[in-house]
């Protein structure tokens, strides 16, 4: 039984999932102690506009994070072979096509300021410039940690989310006490994520120093499957991070800094589910690569976030007063009380649906992109033309997530249920 025991834990799922979980929790009791800072130093109309700035921030950084699955599924077969020479190869390729992405984005901000200004509500144009530094800095560091993520080295990764999110608190919460208000909190962002990209250059070193060796990646391959995986990734953020856009543009700045409490208190959930998917990735394509039997991993993840998820909903159902008045200890925010179990269903069932699609992207089933870019879209229309309450957004958004989830379950039986 021992034996049995020591070898659940040793399990690289168990074991990867657990540190970058402890890593993750580290970082986001800091990220914790930044917004209640936030929440308690900045109005609720200025909290609105760094929450809806933080949600784009999402948005491009998770259109960054689109690229973490080309870049594993290349790489991970050349980690599994030991060809060090290859991979840097590709590291300087995808470094290469990641900075002029991010490029691209940091213009389209900087010339796009004065209408993301307007649509939001900004009346100080320096944040979004800052905006467009943090972007730009996502793109050009995700390759160093996908190809962290492709070698399974997640203590590193582990360590360096909670030290960025040490320097974002310090900084971001210095900055606004001595005045600056949401330039100060956005600068928070900027050196946390500047910390990040230089950080991961350590760990790398026994890539960099090879000799290149250039690994050709067909252009009809790269689009095939990277182009697909990027839009899939995209339609994916865009399921978390419509509501809180529409609510900004079409609520009141304090209504819309409410919602945005709201979902920090709901999206606690997906910070403790997401390590998970980000191990099972590369463990699939590894086993993939080896001939070895993958499907039990992808079980597995499935039952890690059931069990993690639908715990922390269900104690928002018991026990909302005590949920919101330790993320905003402001009795202003109780009004949030009946939409806590609710956020936290949506919330539980979106992170099931990251770990189907990431399953699926880590065996090449790249055509899922279809009905989950169509239903993040039908959530975006539904949410623009029915917004009269916040129920009315959470359904909306949860319905969206129910109906991708049970496309793809069916695609899953259909793929493994002849099978097992």
């Amino acid at each position: 039984m021992q034996k049995r025991i020591i070898q659940v834990i040793n399990h690289p799922l168990i074991s990867g999932s657990a540190l970058l979980i402890v890593g993750t929790f580290m970082a986001n009791i800091f990220n914790f102690l930044f917004n209640i800072s936030m929440i308690g130093t900045l109005s609720a109309s200025d909290y609105g506009v760094l929450a809806s700035l933080a949600s784009l921030i999402l948005i491009l950084a998770l259109a960054a994070e689109s690229f973490v699955p080309s870049i594993v599924h290349f790489s991970g077969p050349f980690f599994a072979k030991k060809q060090y020479d290859i991979l840097k190869g590709l590291f300087l390729k995808f470094t290469r096509i990641s900075l002029l992405v991010g490029i691209v984005f940091f213009t389209a901000i900087i010339f796009g300021s004065p209408f993301i200004s307007s649509f939001f509500h900004i009346d100080n144009s320096t944040v979004v410039i800052l905006l467009a530094f943090a972007v730009l800095l996502n793109f050009t560091s995700v390759v160093n940690r996908a190809i962290l993520q492709a070698e399974l080295t997640f203590t590193y990764l582990s360590g360096a989310l909670v030290v960025s999110s040490i320097i974002k608190f310090i900084a971001g919460v210095g900055l606004v006490f001595l005045g600056l208000g949401v330039v100060g909190a956005m600068l928070g962002f900027f050196f946390s994520y500047l910390f990040l990209y230089l950080s991961t250059f350590f760990p790398l070193r026994h890539i960099l120093i090879q000799k290149t060796r250039n690994y050709n990646i067909g252009i009809s391959e790269l689009l095939r499957y990277g182009g697909s995986s990027s839009a899939t990734i995209i339609g994916l953020t865009f399921l978390i991070t419509t509501d809180i856009l529409m609510v900004k543009h079409f609520f009141d700045p304090y209504q819309a800094g409410l919602y945005a409490v709201l979902s920090l208190i709901g999206r606690v959930i997906y910070f403790f589910c997401a390590p998970i998917g980000m191990v099972m990735f590369p463990l699939v394509v590894q086993r993939k690569t080896k001939g070895e039997k993958y499907n039990s991993i992808f079980l597995a993840s499935i039952f890690l976030v059931l069990a993690s998820s639908f715990g922390i909903t269900l104690f928002y159902f018991l026990f909302p007063e005590f949920v919101i008045t330790l993320f905003a200890r402001s009795n202003e925010y109780l009004v949030l009380k009946p939409y806590i179990g609710l956020f936290g269903i949506f919330i539980s069932l979106y992170c099931l649906l990251t770990i189907i699609i990431n399953f699926f992207l880590s065996i090449k089933k790249t055509h899922i992109v279809w009905p989950i870019i169509i239903i993040s879209l039908v959530q975006a229309i539904l949410i623009y033309l029915f917004h009269s309450t916040f129920f009315q957004i959470i359904y909306i958004s949860l319905g969206s997530v129910i109906f991708l989830l049970i496309i793809l379950l069916f695609y899953y039986l259909k793929l493994y249920g002849q099978r097992r």
